[in-house]
């Protein structure tokens, strides 16, 4: 399964994501996802080999992914954003991986916006 997606944010800003519309193989609604994994990867261009931000499940703090109930959450903080240049998109995708090992991609890009109390560069 594979979707795409858009956003705008702003330069510095924390900039949350709730990924909570997954569903089985059958189409239908994921009530837990106990067992379930998911990696977002944000990169400053698609051809890029390392990305540039990383969160996960599997990981802490700052770069983790947390789930509650059939929701999973993160955010990108204003340390991660505030380097950002403003005007370009960002292509990033989340992972999100089943109990059976079954990966699926969710596409898309950040477009980051200048903030008024930011300098432009």
């Amino acid at each position: 399964m594979s979707a795409s997606q858009q956003f705008k944010a702003y330069r510095g800003d924390t900039i949350p994501f709730t990924f909570d519309q997954i569903v089985d193989l059958n189409g239908a609604a994921v009530a837990s996802l106990a067992g379930w994994s998911c990696v977002f990867t944000l990169k400053n261009r698609l051809s890029d080999s390392a990305p540039r931000i990383t969160k996960s499940t599997a990981l802490s703090g700052s770069a983790a992914i947390s789930t509650s109930g059939a929701s999973f959450t993160w955010a990108l903080t204003p340390a991660e954003t505030e380097t950002l240049i403003p005007g370009r998109y960002y292509p990033f995708d989340v992972q999100v991986t089943d109990p059976s090992n079954r990966v699926s991609s969710y596409v898309g890009t950040l477009l980051i916006d200048a903030d008024v109390n930011t300098v432009n560069n």
